[in-house]
């Protein structure tokens, strides 16, 4: 399948085949026109949230990434070399193939394009993670694939407030282990919230 791609996904040095995959929803850019990424030439635009990962590790000031830690090991990281050991065990990349203009703005549904759709599936074929984590409902409820074709297959858990874990098979013979978690810029994250998603990760790992 081809599709127009913009944005380059994170590799961290450290993630490897089986690993995990994180899918975030958009970049956030506030420079330019949303139509202008998919013809932009600037590398400084393609690279965007490479660089921002990049940002994270170096300077921890980026706010969702630093409550992604939080949600991920119960606290978050403030020494450079743990935040560098954190980030490069992943595969990031966010699932909209353009910039959003502004924060705190639900994308369009327009957006959320086959292209989109394809690239997703094109990655997970690539990289092979055992694990997906998914950031949030919007880009949850616009994956390809539903239960009725057999792409995918619901786990219920009771352990820790109930959740659901669900496997996604793509052309493979072992599935991928997939879990949806609040978006880590979700406005409403307590305590508790933090450390209940902390748990249901744990969870999906050791599986």
């Amino acid at each position: 399948m081809k599709e127009k791609v913009f944005f380059k996904e994170f590799k961290g040095k450290n993630y490897h085949k089986g690993g995990i995959m994180l899918l975030g929803e958009s970049h956030i850019c506030g420079t330019c026109k949303c139509d202008e990424c998919l013809i932009s030439k600037n590398k400084r635009c393609i690279d965007g949230h490479c660089s921002l990962v990049r940002e994270q590790i170096l300077k921890g000031s980026i706010s969702t990434y630093s409550r992604f830690e939080k949600q991920f090991t119960g606290a978050i990281i403030k020494d450079k070399k743990s935040r560098m050991l954190f980030w490069q065990q992943f595969l990031f990349t966010n699932f909209l193939s353009i910039a959003m203009p502004k924060s705190g703005k639900a994308p369009a549904k327009k957006f959320y394009t086959q292209d989109c759709r394809n690239r997703f599936v094109n990655l997970v074929k690539k990289y092979q993670p055992s694990y997906i984590i998914i950031w949030g409902n919007r880009t949850w409820n616009n994956l390809p694939g539903d239960i009725k074709s057999g792409m995918w297959k619901k786990e219920l858990i009771s352990k820790y407030k109930g959740f659901e874990i669900w496997e996604l098979m793509i052309e493979r013979t072992n599935s991928v282990r997939v879990l949806k978690i609040h978006h880590p810029a979700y406005r409403k994250m307590t305590s508790e919230l933090f450390m209940l998603w902390k748990l249901r990760i744990d969870y999906l790992l050791q599986q």
